[in-house]
């Protein structure tokens, strides 16, 4: 046990406002390489998340998601942020260990927006990430340094969980059907929309009509049901061209469209410009 969390603690990192800068790129979609939990002290930052726009001000946490992708629209100068970036199963084994799994995953849909904490409750988060980064940095100094900076994590998540407002149920009774059926249809998405791009698999997941579908989506958000799938593509195709060096072949593969010709087609049918035009923009 100790080996493995010697050996999982190492892809354990903690970043400050500098090193963000450093790796995450403003004004263009991208795919962050690893989860992380981001603590806003000071300051505010736009987020896109897939398709929905999140506000983040001060004393706020966000879980970032591997699996999703991000676009950071904006950020103020006076920022103050810690982010501890991690490896999903690390997170998972410890949430594991503390018997809390389930409540670890309702966690993620509670913050995979903004949440907001108490300036008292910020503080007890923020000073222990800073005790995480400082062991972290001083492993080979420091006596059981291991078992130290897994404690500090379990610490940092077991405060996150007491924190947080577990009014999933709740929150969701008070939705309005159409309410729900829209936040049902972009979770179900934002899970299968490399694998499924087609309206009717949605409309049978949600056991409603494809026009009941689109009419309610319509209705609540503006846009039908293709429209929103296809900017989970399209958001997932604009990180890939500006992130990655992979061929449009590659790209068209991974999004799952049949030849780069057809991924062309769609890209320039929504983004007015081809997949190589949008990448020259960043090179």
């Amino acid at each position: 046990m100790v080996n493995d969390q010697e050996s999982e603690l190492q892809t354990i990192t903690v970043y400050t406002e500098k090193e963000v800068y450093e790796h995450i790129p403003v004004g263009h979609p991208y795919r962050p390489k690893k989860s992380a939990i981001l603590f806003l002290k000071k300051g505010k930052i736009i987020l896109k998340e897939q398709i929905s726009v999140v506000e983040i001000h001060e004393n706020s946490v966000v879980l970032i998601n591997m699996k999703s992708v991000y676009e950071l629209l904006e950020i103020s100068k006076d920022i103050e942020i810690r982010s501890i970036a991690y490896n999903r199963s690390f997170i998972e084994k410890v949430s594991l260990k503390l018997n809390r799994l389930n409540l670890y995953n309702n966690l993620k849909k509670q913050l995979s927006r903004n949440f907001p904490l108490k300036p008292e409750e910020f503080s007890i988060l923020w000073d222990n990430t800073g005790l995480l980064s400082q062991t972290l940095k001083s492993q080979d100094k420091i006596e059981f340094s291991q078992e130290i900076g897994v404690n500090y994590l379990s610490i940092i998540i077991y405060f996150l969980m007491s924190f947080a407002p577990f009014s999933g149920y709740e929150q969701q009774g008070k939705m309005s059907r159409s309410q729900q059926i829209v936040y049902d249809f972009i979770m179900l998405v934002s899970e299968h929309y490399l694998t499924h791009k087609s309206v009717q698999f949605y409309a049978q997941k949600l056991g409603i009509s494809m026009r009941h579908l689109s009419s309610v989506l319509k209705q609540e958000n503006g846009k039908t049901a293709n429209e929103i799938i296809s900017e989970f593509i399209l958001n997932e195709a604009k990180a890939q061209l500006s992130g990655t060096s992979k061929s449009i072949n590659t790209i068209a593969d991974n999004l799952q469209i049949s030849d780069s010709y057809s991924f062309s087609h769609f890209f320039k049918k929504h983004q007015k410009i081809s997949p190589i035009q949008y990448r020259k923009q960043f090179l």
